[in-house]
């Protein structure tokens, strides 16, 4: 056979197989899409027979037929059904949050989400953290809920210690004031709405003021102006009025900026704060509501004078 024979034949074989490889291309991926597409459907049609269950139990005012559930969905994709019970308990107030326990608890999704949190991966772990605060977990899950909030990572911490806040040992104003980890300003905004939607009542944060941790301190300035409470100090705070770090000095000032009315019969402690005069300040404090920490100290570092 010639060499040109041999050469044809090759490239009749090359040019098979590249339309076979092509139509094996084309193939797997409309199968792909299709499957796509059909698992897609399939889950909205779950979803919706899903929500349709579970609103009908939360509008409900008898939890009673809760036990029977089962009967109406058996065996669930559990995480879609978890998705929903995740993104609906983000709507509901305090109230409405046990009801949301109750479901998951029909299906034990504690467990399963106990199975994520173990494998130790942090997206599975961390995502299993945050859907357990929203629905809810009991005793079985604070062993490696306690462990997990004196990690070193800060956000398996905060939501480990949100879980334990909400349904384990973790006490709000007496461990916030002994915390030993710096709070960053994120982690504090994500208690704010913990506070805010999830708990019963608001905690008395004027206790944190008296922690040795200043990102605590602060975080108590905070959520003390932003839950709108009234600064309710005595002579023992003086020391901590008159701290030297700069930054609790502005959160302290914007405190003031919703308190100056509650503040007025204390004059003579806030005289102490600096040189500036405590008239002249509760009559501009007002403003200070709309100015952000930032600000003031990016003011306060270019003149380097806190009036």
């Amino acid at each position: 056979m010639s060499f040109d024979a041999v050469l044809l034949h090759l490239i009749r074989i090359a040019v098979i197989l590249f339309i076979l490889s092509a139509i094996a291309v084309s193939a797997t991926t409309l199968f792909l899409s299709w499957r796509r597409h059909l698992s897609e459907y399939r889950r909205k049609v779950l979803r919706l027979k899903y929500e349709d269950v579970i609103f009908g139990l939360l509008h409900h005012r008898d939890m009673t037929e809760i036990g029977n559930i089962k009967k109406k969905l058996g065996n669930i994709e559990k995480w879609t059904f978890i998705g929903i019970l995740n993104d609906l308990s983000r709507y509901f107030m305090y109230k409405d949050q046990e009801k949301i326990r109750q479901i998951a608890a029909v299906y034990d999704l504690e467990s399963y989400m106990l199975k994520n949190i173990r494998w130790r991966h942090f997206v599975y772990s961390t995502r299993a953290l945050k859907v357990l605060v929203n629905i809810g977990c009991t005793q079985k899950s604070y062993p490696i809920l306690l462990k997990l909030s004196e990690s070193k990572n800060a956000v398996t911490r905060l939501y480990a210690t949100q879980n334990l806040i909400l349904y384990g040992t973790f006490d709000i104003e007496k461990d916030f004031v002994n915390y030993k980890f710096y709070l960053s300003l994120w982690e504090q905004m994500s208690y704010f709405y913990l506070f805010k939607y999830k708990l019963k009542e608001v905690p008395n944060f004027s206790i944190f003021l008296y922690s040795s941790n200043t990102s605590i301190i602060l975080f108590g300035l905070r959520m003390m102006r932003l839950f709108r409470l009234p600064l309710d100090i005595s002579s023992e705070f003086q020391e901590e009025l008159m701290n030297k770090n700069a930054q609790i000095q502005m959160e302290l000032c914007r405190l003031l900026a919703v308190n100056n009315k509650s503040i007025t019969d204390k004059k003579a402690l806030f005289t102490k704060i600096g040189l500036y005069s405590i008239e002249d300040m509760l009559s501009n404090y007002s403003r200070l509501d709309y100015i952000t920490t930032d600000t003031m100290l990016d003011i306060y570092y270019h003149t380097d004078n806190l009036s």
